[in-house]
């Protein structure tokens, strides 16, 4: 199993404080959203353009809304997007 549906199994998409999520696979096909990303799936064809680290991570802001941080995560050509509240994140 990949590493990115271990991470879904494993609850990763009811972390505290995120509002919602978006997975999509190599092609941009959009596979599963909750919360927002039932509105947010449009920015998949920007989303897949963010550089990410070598480990497939990236933290980026939401352009329509500042208080929200974006959580990208690329494994085994998918990619699961987390939308959260920033001034909610536990430090």
């Amino acid at each position: 199993m990949s590493r990115i549906n271990d991470h879904l199994n494993n609850g990763l998409t009811t972390i505290p404080n995120t509002i919602g999520t978006i997975l999509f696979d190599e092609n941009n096909n959009l596979i599963q959203y909750s919360g927002i990303g039932e509105a947010k799936f449009q920015d998949i064809q920007k989303l897949c353009k963010v550089p990410l680290d070598k480990e497939g991570y990236a933290v980026v802001k939401d352009p329509d809304n500042d208080e929200i941080k974006i959580f990208i995560y690329k494994n085994d050509e998918k990619t699961l997007v987390t939308y959260t509240r920033p001034d909610e994140l536990i430090h």
